[in-house]
């Protein structure tokens, strides 16, 4: 059995300075044909972060953006991972039920950041927005007419918006 790769992508605030790393699980040359699920890719990605190699080693003092499926934010399994420095990140494909909610609700009240990945404004998500601390838009899969609607969606909950895939400088003018 091989061991764990992690990805780190930084990412930056509005004056371009390291905010926090999101950890993306990443298959080692001996497992590079074996894809793992959702749930097993984050725990992966979890238990290397924080037991083999050390979350201050990966991100130093800033924090960890990792991706949760439905099963991980239903599971209490996380109970004992520093809030101060993992921010979960509830995927855009998770229906928000009653069951994902209350999970998201009891995290936000433990002190863990709560970021929505990959949003796009429906009102089914607005559960989601009321413990929300970052909501995250993929600015290559939305037109400028989208984000600027989905902004402005935004305004009622106090988020920050965080751009990803931004590639150019006037990508990055245009989303500050």
């Amino acid at each position: 059995m091989g061991h764990t790769r992690i990805a780190r992508q930084p990412i930056y605030d509005r004056q371009l300075k390291v905010f926090g790393y999101e950890l993306l699980y990443r298959p080692d040359d001996l497992n590079r044909g074996r894809e793992l699920d959702g749930d097993s890719a984050t725990s992966s990605v979890l238990g290397s972060a924080f037991s083999d190699l050390g979350i201050e080693r990966l991100v130093g003092d800033k924090v960890a953006f990792v991706n949760f499926t439905r099963n991980l934010l239903l599971d209490d399994s996380i109970d004992n991972l520093p809030p101060e420095v993992l921010v979960v990140e509830v995927l855009e494909d998770i229906e928000p039920d009653e069951e994902v909610v209350s999970a998201v609700r009891k995290l936000a009240g433990q002190g863990y950041t709560i970021a929505l990945d990959d949003f796009c404004f429906r009102e089914e998500l607005e559960p989601l927005l009321d413990v929300a601390d970052i909501v995250k838009v993929d600015i290559a899969v939305l037109t400028r007419e989208e984000l600027r609607f989905n902004v402005e969606a935004l305004r009622r909950w106090p988020v920050r918006l965080l751009a990803e895939k931004v590639e150019t400088p006037e990508e990055f003018e245009f989303c500050r």
